[in-house]
């Protein structure tokens, strides 16, 4: 969708990001090779796969920093205040909120997921040990109120 509405624009367009790191990992995309490996170790790595795609279809899109908590007062600091401002008052409602499908594009097809925990997008390895300690911890709390004994 952003790719058909960028189209229809005529010189460079500005997506903004008050996601330093995602700013710096497309920018990286353009200029460094082998990003894929780096991508397969992140949280969300699909998400920066879809804009890579749509920046390769559209060289005129660039991805661009946005500082949260500025006292600029641009016209995408705006936005994203104010984004961040429906997003965290809509947490309070979430029963009221529609369900929204799971986006799987730009997903591998060995993409790890758990009942518990959904799409796990990052290192397998971390995870299992996290899930580990974790299932260890809630067997040895059980009737000591999260006490071990010494």
């Amino acid at each position: 969708m952003d790719h058909v509405l960028v189209q229809s624009q005529k010189g460079p367009q500005n997506l903004f990001s008050d996601y330093l790191n995602s700013v710096c990992i497309t920018q990286d995309a353009k200029s460094v090779g082998g990003i894929e490996a780096r991508l397969r170790q992140l949280p969300g790595c699909s998400y920066y796969r879809w804009i890579i795609h749509i920046q390769k279809l559209s060289p005129n899109i660039t991805l661009e920093y946005a500082p949260h908590h500025s006292h600029k007062k641009t016209i995408p600091v705006i936005l994203n205040s104010e984004a961040d401002h429906h997003a965290s008052h809509a947490q309070k409602h979430t029963s009221q909120l529609p369900v929204a499908p799971i986006s799987t594009f730009f997903m591998h097809e060995y993409t790890f997921v758990t009942p518990e925990d959904g799409w796990i997008e990052s290192d397998i390895k971390s995870y299992i040990n996290s899930s580990l300690i974790r299932t260890k911890v809630q067997e040895l709390g059980v009737g000591q109120h999260h006490q071990m004994a010494t």
